[in-house]
C-alpha cells in the first residue's frame, strides 16, 4: 500500500482522506514520492474554527485547500529517528515550499509547528505517515 492507502485505511484520518480527494492530490500521493505526510486526525479537523473546513472544501477554494494540504507533506522520507533536536532549529520545507518546524522536544515528544506528533513512522509503500493532533494552517502570505 502507498501513503494514500495508509491514510484511507485509518478511520482516524477519514476527513484528511476526503480533503485529499477534494483537492485532487490523491493520484500524486498514490504514485509519486517518497513523501512524509503529517496527517491530522478527524478530531484535529473538528477543532478548526466553525465553518473553516467547509470553506476549504468549496470548489471555489481549491487553491486554499491545496495550500493547506501541501503544508502537511514533505518530499522524502522523514523518520522519527531523523527528527532534529528542538535547539537546532532546522527548518523543513513542505511540498508548497513553506517551512515547517519539525523537532524532537526530548523524552519521546516530537512536534511539528505547534502540533504534537501522536504516532510516528506509519509505513506506506512510497513514504511514511505521522499522525498529528492539529491541522497546520499556513499564513495567508509568506
Amino acid at each position: 500500500p502507498n501513503v494514500l492507502d495508509t491514510i484511507a485505511a485509518d478511520p482516524r484520518l477519514s476527513t484528511l482522506y476526503g480533503a485529499i480527494e477534494a483537492a485532487s492530490l490523491d493520484e500524486t500521493l498514490a504514485t509519486g514520492g517518497p513523501y512524509t505526510i503529517f496527517a491530522p486526525t478527524n478530531e484535529a479537523f473538528d477543532a478548526l474554527p466553525t465553518g473553516q473546513l467547509e470553506d476549504y472544501l468549496k470548489p471555489d477554494n481549491a487553491d486554499k485547500l491545496v495550500r493547506v494540504l501541501e503544508y502537511h507533506i514533505v518530499e522524502g522520507s522523514v523518520r522519527a529517528s531523523n527528527v532534529p533536536p528542538a535547539d537546532e532549529g532546522v527548518p523543513t520545507a513542505s511540498l508548497n515550499g513553506l517551512d515547517l518546524s519539525v523537532r524532537d522536544m526530548g523524552g519521546g515528544k516530537l512536534m511539528i509547528n505547534q502540533a504534537s506528533i501522536l504516532e510516528t513512522d506509519v509505513e506506506g509503500g512510497n513514504g511514511v505517515v505521522h499522525i498529528i493532533d492539529s491541522v497546520l494552517v499556513p499564513r495567508e502570505t509568506e
